[in-house]
């Protein structure tokens, strides 16, 4: 049994292995790197593959579960840096690429490490394998993982549900209590009720002498407090990973509605939150989940439901809500990491259909706005696209507007032979075959590629944004959300944006940044996800920033909204997310502590009462009459 530690000491990683692996030629994309695992600390730990060739870096860290048997495998397909979060194996959590391309067959490193979070944390792994072939067995579990409730069976802590009586007993003591209203100092929205601007019926952008608001449909400054994910459900990745499961009901069973989604992806995962809801409360399940969370929301100072949350209680909540598009236009053909190919007719045919589904939204008040879509996988790092397509080498029409560009800024291929230090034949060779990065390394090549990126992305986010204020102009298109600013390319087009939204996981918001995107867009910023988890409660991983314990988190939570409502661009902060994660992770892998309520419906009761307090105080921190609070707890260090 993995030992609990309230406040874990924060300790080296050992490693029990060869670090340096030796490769050579025979690596290539189509091997496999193969070995046991298993991680003998008490927390989630990382090995981790370090990969170089002369051109590149490149990491790709591997989740391992405490005292999990694990077989990780590793494709060297994955140096080709496509992919940023692969598709998860049996008992392997989340696994994340950065860095590259690292060309297998060139390398000149290969080494094993590991990191861990507040954990004595001793990774051991067998001798890695290079194959082709997958294996066909792979390691069960000496006992379920989680228990019948899906919570953490090795484990125990302060809170931990004991029976489904518990929870219906927690959940119809609190639906019978009264419910607290709204502060004289708010109206309906939420709003400051203390100042009035211009009322349009919809949630739209202005700003005073000293900052920037959104402004709600009466008319008031509305500064958006927000949690994401208010859905009930928490779902599992099953595939290879049944054994690790108390109470899996069967498919074909009365939780067979539990199982899968639309998607081919989702066949494999079960609703554990929802399992536990309909067990304990029975047929009107989703009503009585539903006032509860509403509830809530309200008792506790939220403004906003978040992104990613149910559109049945987004309208039955009576709050602001966000809400995400769908199926953010694609071309068949695209440059790296799924960016579409935006110079082609079809990406202007993909954003008219895309913008359509806005229709079903135009007249709701409620709608504070739309997100086009979450962190796009080709703005993680510091990647030219225009590079990346040329090196790749595949026609597309994005090519073959940057050859007709090429020829109105230089007009002859000597002229440009000459600035880019180049020997091409024509400007067609542009157009037509692969071409190495050594003939794009001059100062004139990179200062022509990365105009032309900016062009290419200014064209992705303003065609859709063009296409969906004609089907809504009521409402506001809160952007892309950024995972961050890797370069300033990532600002291009922010001028079709109403609001420019990031995810901001650091321990406050970004001024500077902030002022930044404020200033290329002309308009206000969203942070729309940060949160902080810890380790004394439920699930072995707090997720991207970690600290010891619950009170911990309430004071970073608090720290975190009161410094971005002193910052005069930012007009909100979303924390990610009302539920924690399921123990056997969601379909990427993640299972992080990081709930405002647990997988039985148990509030986080000192983060609760934290945010209360920054809730309530808020808006004076915003009008600049009160200081934000200015106490950070010590983070976890990963190492």
């Amino acid at each position: 049994m993995p030992e609990r530690a309230d406040r874990p000491q924060e300790v080296q990683t050992v490693i029990e292995l060869p670090h340096d692996l030796a490769p050579s030629p025979e690596w290539t994309s189509e091997k496999l790197l193969v070995f046991d695992a298993v991680n003998g600390g008490p927390y989630m730990a990382d090995v981790v593959g370090h990969f170089a060739d002369a051109e590149r870096e490149m990491t790709i860290r591997l989740g391992l579960f405490p005292g999990l048997a694990t077989r990780v495998v590793l494709p060297l397909s994955y140096l080709d840096s496509e992919r940023v979060i692969p598709g998860r194996t049996p008992h392997r959590f989340k696994c994340v690429c950065s860095g590259g391309p690292v060309d297998p067959s060139k390398l000149t490193q290969a080494k094993l490490s590991g990191q861990t979070a507040g954990g004595r944390a001793a990774i051991s792994i067998s001798e890695p394998q290079l194959t082709a072939a997958w294996p066909q067995e792979w390691p069960r579990a000496e006992a379920p993982l989680v228990d019948d409730l899906h919570q953490w069976a090795q484990r125990e802590w302060p809170g931990k549900t004991p029976s489904l009586e518990a929870i219906r007993g927690r959940i119809t003591e609190e639906l019978l209590s009264s419910a607290s209203g709204l502060s004289g100092e708010l109206d309906r929205w939420g709003g400051w009720a203390g100042i009035q601007f211009r009322a349009t019926g919809y949630f739209r952008t202005d700003r005073d002498r000293d900052r920037w608001w959104l402004v709600d449909p009466d008319g008031h400054p509305f500064y958006s407090i927000g949690v994401d994910c208010v859905r009930p459900n928490s779902v599992a990745e099953t595939s290879g990973n049944e054994d690790l499961f108390a109470d899996l009901p069967p498919r074909d069973g009365p939780y067979g509605h539990l199982w899968g989604g639309p998607g081919e992806r989702e066949k494999t995962l079960f609703d554990a939150m929802r399992h536990n809801l309909v067990r304990a409360l029975g047929e009107r399940w989703f009503e009585q989940w539903t006032e509860l969370c509403s509830r809530r929301l309200r008792s506790w100072g939220f403004n906003t439901v978040g992104n990613w949350s149910d559109i049945r209680f987004c309208r039955f909540a009576g709050l602001p809500y966000v809400w995400q598009l769908r199926d953010f236009p694609t071309t068949e053909k695209t440059i790296f990491r799924g960016f579409p190919d935006v110079f082609s007719d079809e990406y202007v045919r993909s954003s008219r259909r895309f913008a359509e589904q806005l229709a079903d939204f135009r007249e709701d008040r409620g709608l504070v706005g739309y997100f086009l879509r979450n962190e796009p996988h080709w703005a993680f790092g510091d990647y030219n696209l225009v590079e990346r397509m040329l090196v790749q080498g595949q026609p597309s029409a994005c090519r073959e507007r940057l050859v007709e560009w090429l020829k109105e800024l230089y007009g002859r291929i000597g002229a440009l032979n000459r600035a880019w230090g180049s020997n091409f034949p024509g400007f067609d060779v542009l157009a037509v075959r692969p071409l190495p990065e050594d003939e794009l390394a001059s100062d004139a090549a990179r200062a022509d590629l990365k105009a032309f990126n900016r062009m290419m992305i200014d064209r992705y986010v303003r065609i859709p944004s063009e296409e969906c204020k004609k089907v809504d102009p009521n409402h506001l298109n809160l952007g892309v959300r950024y995972a961050w600013i890797a370069h300033d390319d990532l600002l291009a087009g922010a001028d079709a944006f109403d609001v420019f939204s990031i995810n901001g996981y650091r321990d406050q918001p970004q001024a500077d940044v902030i002022a930044r995107c404020a200033e290329a867009a002309g308009a206000p910023v969203l942070i729309g996800e940060f949160h902080t988890g810890a380790l004394d409660r439920g699930l072995p991983d707090g997720g991207l920033r970690v600290v010891h314990t619950q009170q911990d988190r309430a004071d970073c939570y608090r720290y975190y909204v009161e410094q971005g409502a002193a910052i005069p661009e930012l007009v909100g902060a979303h924390y990610f997310q009302w539920n924690d994660q399921h123990a056997v992770g969601r379909h990427d892998g993640e299972n992080w502590q990081i709930g405002v309520v647990d997988i039985c419906q148990q509030p986080y009761e000192d983060f609760v009462s934290g945010a209360r307090r920054s809730h309530a105080r808020i808006y004076r921190v915003a009008l600049g009459e009160l200081r934000p609070l200015d106490r950070l707890p010590a983070e976890i260090r990963v190492t």
